[in-house]
């Protein structure tokens, strides 16, 4: 027992009720979620509602979300003092051990299990429900949904690209609101009229600047501008965008003769010398054979100053060449395009002169080897049937088929052999494919290998190309020799560790080649969150089976569970401060550390510490991992220790929060006002010139929007402290009296928190083919979830073993 223990305490009937109506709002966030998307569901039965609504969705749940958990933690802080003081550490272990933990793991089983099986059920319903939607589907709805598919087909079928809706808003109004650029341009080619205006008198344009899209406003821009242009201006024109949206209008213009000059659109692409624009012409059905007025055809456009790729399209396209016969060398662009197995754009590169063969100059492969040790099947198979040499050699004397045997790459090997790749070709170790492929898998093998992932930046598992060698070897005909112990390759291999070393070597050589005396500076709050996210993400708590390194920051399986996760942590780092109390005799904390408006002077600093680091920047990140991220933990403990300090202050006369009629207000105010980005009075600093010049202090940011995020920050550490503070006081107000009704309320909370989730998710379905408001939506299901589990609480739960595992065991009334 505790020294500390000190018997009976009068309860806060207050700080309970707060509590649980702390836990009630969290039914009301998620439920709100669901009408934003983005979420494990989202109500988007009708898109263009869901566009409209889903803001004032996002600014209750800001508004909630900023202060709930921490409000909830700090109370959570004052009753575990409480227990202590009144109990003993002892005593308030094996409490929250009760309370807390078991209710935590028999959750995760029963009750997250109840929403995995509703989560599939709903994906069901989902599929059935858009499938029946969407035979029914006009245009515009289709363009609210962002089908593009759909689209396509109604368009097809004869849809009206400008018909209007009841807003006046038309299917391009639509995808500009949902900030869908690819599909703009699309509706625009379609026929689309970007002038007509919907019932606000605003065009797709307008739409486009208001919500701040600058692609969209820039597409509008250049096709205003290529409408009033025909097809030879656009041709000539520095942009060859504004050839491409005249073609993907009207394609019979690519090959039309000016009505005055005779000139073809190609003519005048060779008399640019762009072959870009050349092969965009083509690609697009130019005819290079086809001649002018005056009878010229293509190859008599070209002269001795010629770009030599277009000199080598034009002449390729009039068949004097053979296709891969280029001998221009392969610039660092054509690797990259492999890489990213862009054939249509190495096809390209090759018809233009590029030489297929080509071998790179950093490290030492030809472009066939480098794609097949990066696993480019389908490159492979296009540099051969477009001019590869199958045994171009690398640096080293190997071919690509040594590279297929190194990676154990089946495909390839088998592709290469169909080619007739020479087989007896020897690298500079004076080994063939197939004798490299058989020799045993050594480390050194595994060293080699790694590396030379690593040069070509590709990922690559040793053991799955360890294991591969043995069918590689059986490909090329030979049989692959035993390797040593499993063990003596890799016990001691750690592959994150080897990737990780090798970041670190990056970062190295790249902060040695920085310019010290250049304009890029990183502040040391950047500098700071990603030292801090690179210790999370690095971190190795303890290895599986497998021997691998395993990362309990990155193991998620929580879901809304994660906060009685939390307590337990909260809970046990508490009673580590309390035995140092205990031990150095500390009783409580000075008063006016805790009441007096000077604990705004610490609060805010020390709570904007772990805010730094958050990608959230209103309001606390979440995290659902059985490893605690360490920022939350400290976040969270700041609120739940000055809970409890709070409560060893003895509030008798109600200072904290006695302001909460000033509080409040102010703190919605701050949060509308400079709470993000788009906030209002946000735009007003951008060009503020005490804005610029903090950006010349390097540890704050270099940039105004580093600012802007540096204010978010501190505005959300502000707003949580002001709404806690407030709240507190309008409960001490209203609620400082024992009533029968909110000790009911109390009680149920904590099993009507538990048990929501698989509801939110159930009830937000089935209500979602219904057309009604998002917000009367929203008040039925919250009104469902609040009646169906208040009756399993009465019926199932609350004279239950769960209601004395969630409450503790009720005493029965005595009668009088």
């Amino acid at each position: 027992m505790s020294k500390a223990a000190t018997g009976n305490i009068a309860r806060r009937h207050d700080l309970d009720a707060l509590r649980a109506i702390a836990m009630l709002l969290g039914i009301a966030l998620h439920v709100g979620l669901g009408y934003v998307p983005g979420w494990i569901i989202t109500d988007d039965a009708d898109p263009q509602v869901l566009h409209k609504t889903s803001d004032g969705f996002q600014v209750m749940f800001n508004i909630i979300h900023g202060f709930r958990m921490p409000l909830f933690f700090l109370v959570s802080g004052f009753f575990t003092a409480m227990l202590w003081r009144k109990r003993g550490v002892t005593s308030l272990l094996k409490h929250r051990y009760a309370r807390i933990f078991i209710p935590c793991m028999l959750g995760l089983v029963f009750i997250q299990s109840m929403e995995d099986a509703v989560g599939k059920w709903r994906g069901e319903h989902d599929r059935k429900f858009w499938e029946e939607q969407r035979q029914e589907m006009t245009l515009i709805q289709a363009a609210w949904r962002q089908d593009r598919g759909l689209i396509e087909e109604l368009l097809n079928k004869g849809a009206d690209v400008n018909q209007k809706d009841s807003d006046g808003s038309t299917a391009l109004m639509a995808v500009t609101e949902m900030r869908r650029q690819d599909l703009v341009e699309r509706l625009t080619v379609r026929g689309a009229d970007p002038d007509l205006t919907n019932n606000d008198g605003k065009t797709a344009e307008q739409i486009a600047k208001g919500i701040g899209h600058s692609g969209i406003v820039d597409f509008f821009e250049r096709e205003r501008v290529a409408r009033q242009m025909d097809i030879w201006e656009a041709v000539s024109h520095e942009d060859r965008r504004m050839m491409h949206w005249k073609l993907a209008v009207n394609p019979d213009l690519v090959n039309q003769l000016h009505p005055e000059t005779g000139e073809t659109p190609l003519q005048l692409a060779i008399v640019k010398g762009d072959w870009e624009r050349v092969a965009d012409l083509f690609d697009r059905g130019a005819d290079l054979r086809l001649e002018n007025g005056q009878g010229e055809s293509s190859l008599e456009w070209l002269d001795d100053a010629t770009d030599p790729q277009l000199r080598f399209f034009v002449e390729m396209g009039h068949g004097l060449h053979k296709v891969g016969s280029g001998s221009l060398p392969a610039g660092e662009h054509f690797f990259d395009r492999i890489r990213r197995h862009d054939t249509g754009r190495l096809r390209r590169l090759i018809l233009s002169g590029i030489n297929p063969n080509s071998v790179n100059s950093e490290h030492g492969y030809s472009a066939l080897a480098y794609a097949v040790a990066t696993g480019k099947y389908g490159v492979v198979e296009m540099l051969l049937n477009h001019g590869a040499d199958v045994n171009t050699l690398n640096t080293d004397g190997s071919s690509a088929l040594h590279a297929a045997a190194i990676f154990a790459r089946h495909g390839e090997l088998k592709l290469l052999r169909r080619f007739n790749v020479d087989e007896t070709i020897e690298n500079e170790a004076g080994l063939t494919a197939a004798e490299g492929v058989a020799a045993p898998f050594t480390i050194q093998t595994r060293d080699a290998l790694m590396n030379l992932a690593a040069e070509f930046g590709i990922g690559v598992s040793p053991e799955g190309v360890k294991g591969r060698r043995y069918e590689a070897a059986r490909i090329l005909g030979v049989e692959a020799k035993p390797d040593p112990p499993h063990e003596e390759v890799f016990g001691d291999w750690d592959e994150d560790e080897f990737w990780s070393e090798l970041r670190k070597k990056e970062e190295k050589v790249a902060g040695e080649q920085v310019d010290p005396g250049g304009d890029k500076q990183v502040s040391a709050i950047t500098q700071f969150k990603n030292w801090y996210w690179r210790q999370v993400n690095e971190a190795e708590h303890y290895t599986n089976e497998d021997g691998r390194a395993q990362n309990l920051f990155h193991q998620s399986r929580l879901g809304h569970f994660w906060f009685l996760w939390f307590l337990v942590w909260l809970v046990a780092m508490f009673a580590v401060y309390a035995l140092v109390c205990d031990l150095l005799g500390i009783n409580r904390m000075p008063k006016w550390l805790v009441l007096s408006k000077m604990r705004y002077l610490y609060l805010i600093p020390l709570t904007l510490i772990p805010t730094l680091v958050m990608h959230s920047q209103f309001g606390p990140d979440t995290s659902t991992h059985w490893g605690p991220q360490p920022h939350l933990l400290v976040y969270y403990f700041i609120f739940f220790l000055f809970g409890a300090w709070y409560f060893d202050a003895d509030d008798s006369e109600g200072k904290l929060g006695r302001f909460w009629w000033l509080t409040i207000p102010l703190s919605i105010l701050l949060y509308l006002a400079l709470g993000s980005k788009d906030a209002w009075l946000m735009s007003e600093f951008e060009d503020a010139a005490w804005v610029g010049s903090l950006t010349q202090h390097g540890w704050l940011g270099t940039e105004v929007y580093q600012i802007q995020d540096l204010l978010i920050r501190v505005v959300s550490v502000t707003y949580v402290w002001l709404m806690t503070f407030g709240w507190m006081g309008v409960f001490r107000k209203l609620l400082n009296h024992e009533s029968k009704v909110m000790r009911y309320v109390s009680d149920s909370s904590y099993w009507l928190y538990v048990a929501h989730m698989p509801l939110v998710v159930l009830y937000i379905q089935i209500l979602k083919p219904l057309p009604w408001h998002p917000w009367l939506k929203f008040s039925v299901v919250c009104s469902l979830i609040t009646i169906t589990l208040l009756v399993t609480y009465q019926l199932f739960v609350r004279h239950t073993v769960v209601g004395a595992l969630l409450n503790g065991k009720r005493r029965p009334k005595v009668k009088s």
